[in-house]
């Protein structure tokens, strides 16, 4: 894959959190009070993200390149977020309920271990920030495969 495809790929992937959480979202409407799986969501959702960031990493693309590229849509997210909070004071609409719902399949982590914050942009930068951590663990980890895989050779 060419750099400038990989790139775009990597920002694109972004988007992957959206359907999820509008999936978990509509389990809940539509079954209150049988909860979806919020914990194997999560964990499936951040080995994805590792194993993503672990596969788009090369020997000619560093590390920075690949926790940017692929943090790109979930910062501006965060940054729409924080945006409606604090101007707007309001997530009405349709894009005030994208923004909640982005962040949904790897908010239950995030709430169980920040419990005392409640606040909706608290939670967002925390789970950019475990996103961010995710890609580059698995960014670290395929330089380790790398060289492993160089003394091999």
């Amino acid at each position: 894959m060419k750099k400038p495809v990989k790139i775009l790929f990597m920002i694109l992937i972004g988007v992957v959190f959206l359907p999820m959480g509008i999936w978990l979202n509509n389990q809940l409407i539509a079954n209150p009070y049988k909860m979806p799986p919020y914990a194997l969501v999560n964990l499936i959702c951040l080995v994805l993200w590792l194993n993503i960031s672990f596969l788009m990493k090369s020997e000619t693309t560093d590390t920075k390149t690949v926790v940017i590229s692929m943090n790109v849509i979930p910062v501006i997210v965060l940054l729409l977020n924080i945006y409606r909070h604090f101007a707007l004071q309001s997530y009405k609409g349709t894009l005030g309920l994208y923004i909640q719902l982005y962040f949904h399949p790897i908010m239950w982590l995030n709430f169980n271990i920040f419990s005392f914050s409640r606040v909706m942009v608290s939670l967002s930068l925390n789970s950019v920030l475990t996103l961010v951590l995710c890609s580059f663990i698995g960014c670290k980890a395929k330089e380790g495969f790398l060289r492993i895989k160089e003394a091999w050779s």
